[in-house]
């Protein structure tokens, strides 16, 4: 019986994997095909909650103004009480780990990460998340993060599709920026 039951789960998790990889192209297809910004960032959000199965997301991408990271998109998300969740009381914000390291970053709790004041929680909502870098032609140029209401243990599966979902979101953004249809304000 074990044995039946080893294979009938190989199988499940091969379903599963062919699955993610069949949405990841469809996706690819999809965002270099698109000429609107909303658009691309719905099927982005669309897909990373998926993965996840989590209900909010967020994309900060870098004012060339500035040069910080300001809240571009979101998804399920105020916008207002997202940018409070980012000031952090410690000083290091989760999403300047995610650029200095260039690699994603996994909050499980909120409420017990010093990261994130008890305030910001409660009012944004976000009681776990996943930050992952938008690197594009080897400079990071945004971070997407997808978050829970609820503390969360994350799957490594989970980052890793996150981390493909941003390479396809970096390649089409890059798409509308050289046709001049996007902007960050």
């Amino acid at each position: 019986f074990r044995d039946v039951t080893a294979v009938r789960k190989r199988e499940t998790e091969t379903r599963e994997r062919v699955r993610e990889v069949d949405s990841l192209t469809e996706l690819s297809v999809l965002l270099t095909r698109s000429l609107d910004f909303d658009q691309v960032m719905g099927r982005v959000f669309e897909r990373a909650l998926e993965i996840t199965g989590l209900e909010l997301a967020w994309l900060s991408l870098f004012d060339p103004d500035t040069h910080e990271l300001k809240v571009a998109a979101t998804r399920g998300a105020d916008r207002e009480a997202v940018e409070t969740l980012l000031l952090s009381p410690s000083g290091e914000r989760v999403e300047d780990r995610v650029v200095s390291r260039r690699n994603p970053v996994v909050v499980e709790n909120t409420l017990e990460d010093p990261r994130f004041s008890k305030e910001a929680v409660g009012r944004s909502g976000v009681h776990s998340l996943i930050a992952v870098p938008l690197i594009h032609e080897a400079e990071v140029a945004g971070v997407l993060t997808v978050a829970g209401s609820k503390p969360y243990h994350y799957r490594t599966r989970d980052v890793d599709l996150l981390g493909k979902l941003v390479l396809a979101s970096a390649l089409a953004m890059d798409k509308l920026k050289s046709k001049e249809l996007f902007r960050l304000h």
